[in-house]
């Protein structure tokens, strides 16, 4: 099993070119915990720049509809973000089996929407809403907003016009204003079309 500080890794929940997503036990208290983790040597420094924005963000909204994130570390060379492990799965692995039935994608849905109000509320644009960025937890009937990564903290007076070269989120999910060939302002709307676009 491999360890990184006092993490033992149980299994790696996704990988990208940026960034590993692991379960792991912390060994000195045995809590089960989500590593995010900045694989790629050569991002290490903004690597850091960016997982504490993201931090920043998380820590900004208030109620229990966004992950809950415990801590930012460095550990023999990487940079992890530890998160709360509450054993939900991606709204993406639960819609893998089928279609939803009526009641239960209302139910996702009005908890989405209550997820953005409290997200938008602390002034913060998540940028990356799609159904990779969702988890349930059936036992519990809790619903979070992960992966704060491409978050952004703007107000309406401080909207920026993204670059045609850079996209930030996952392309079937963007926003037209998020590819930066509309020449607009990205702002919380951008969430609500990739809302949309998840349902």
């Amino acid at each position: 099993m491999p360890v990184i500080g006092r993490y033992h890794i149980l299994e790696e929940l996704y990988r990208g070119s940026e960034s590993r997503v692991c379960r792991a036990r912390n060994a000195e208290n045995g809590q089960l915990v989500i590593l995010k983790i900045c694989q790629d040597q050569a991002l290490v420094n903004g690597g850091l720049a960016r997982y504490k924005n993201e931090l920043i963000a998380i820590q900004a909204i208030a109620g229990n509809s966004v992950v809950r994130c415990l801590g930012l570390e460095q550990v023999a060379g990487a940079i992890m973000l530890v998160f709360e492990d509450t054993g939900a799965q991606s709204l993406h692995d639960v819609m893998a089996g089928g279609a939803l039935p009526l009641g239960q994608a209302l139910r996702y849905a009005a908890r989405i929407a209550a997820g953005l109000n409290d997200i938008h509320a602390a002034h913060v644009i998540h940028k990356d809403i799609n159904p990779h960025n969702i988890v349930v937890n059936d036992a519990s009937g809790d619903l979070t907003i992960i992966d704060f990564g491409a978050s952004s903290r703007l107000s309406r007076e401080q909207q920026t016009i993204v670059a045609p070269n850079v996209l930030a989120g996952t392309l079937t999910y963007i926003s037209p204003e998020q590819t930066g060939r509309m020449n607009r302002a990205i702002d919380y709307r951008c969430d609500f079309y990739s809302f949309g676009a998840t349902l």
